[in-house]
């Protein structure tokens, strides 16, 4: 089956869809419309940027150009994760990135070379798309366990301090702050994972089956992908606090207060 095309025209009408929410945010005074109207112009201008972008990539297939992309595409997610984990990007960015770079070689690896029966691995048509779904995916586990760490060891300062003065190993004394971060960050994919299928159908599984390929394949995929991404922000997430801790606390175990914004 092909895809129905969309026109112009038919696509401008989609953004009625918001009039109603627009309604409601004006009703409640809630001050985001403006900053709804810019995030919309943004996310519809960025998008057919990167559709022509993508159309380059495809063409020319240039693996080298293909890796630089997703170079580009973990730098801005690093940045974005440390952003609105309310964090310093200049204590951040590296152990971030290398922390991301390094799960998503790891996933890569096992996606591109062996699972995927491709001659290329670094073919645009699956590198681009896959690592996309992975990286806009992980972020939200990563932004949610970065913040929950730090913000935690501020609020509860008095207990790390306590563990700290009895003698026990920095390492040992931020347990149970790795504990909770981890928690606050992989509870709401575990709950999105559970009702999968059910009461949810996952976007690239359902722009397959628009598509027109076999639900059979499609479901294939999208187990694939939805491995993928939780093993990457798991993996990403634990190696972020690793190597980021060692920067963000001074040599006697205390946080640092110049790393948050």
């Amino acid at each position: 089956m092909t895809p129905l095309d969309i026109s112009w025209l038919r696509l401008s009408s989609a953004y009625l869809l918001m009039a109603i929410p627009f309604g409601i945010l004006i009703y409640y005074q809630t001050g985001l419309l403006r900053q709804t109207i810019i995030a919309l112009g943004r996310m519809t201008g960025q998008l057919f940027f990167i559709g022509l972008y993508l159309q380059y990539l495809f063409r020319e297939n240039n693996p080298w150009l293909n890796l630089f992309w997703v170079f580009i595409m973990t730098i801005l997610a690093v940045a974005t994760v440390i952003k609105r984990s309310e964090l310093r990007l200049a204590y951040f960015l590296l152990p971030v990135f290398l922390a991301l770079a390094a799960s998503l070689l790891m996933t890569n690896g096992l996606l591109l070379a062996v699972i995927l029966p491709l001659e290329n691995p670094l073919q645009a048509h699956y590198l681009i798309p896959i690592n996309g779904m992975i990286l806009g995916n992980a972020m939200n586990m990563l932004v949610i366990g970065m913040r929950s760490f730090y913000k935690q060891i501020r609020l509860r300062e008095d207990e790390y301090l306590y563990y700290l003065s009895m003698g026990i190993e920095t390492r040992l004394a931020l347990f149970p702050f790795m504990r909770e971060a981890f928690q606050n960050a992989y509870s709401p994919a575990l709950g999105q994972m559970a009702n999968m299928g059910l009461v949810s159908l996952p976007g690239m599984m359902t722009g397959q089956i628009l598509g027109g390929s076999d639900p059979d394949l499609a479901i294939r995929y999208q187990v694939m992908i939805l491995l993928a991404i939780h093993s990457t922000a798991v993996v990403a997430l634990f190696l972020s606090l690793m190597l980021s801790r060692h920067l963000s606390l001074n040599r006697f175990g205390l946080l640092k207060q110049q790393i948050v914004n």
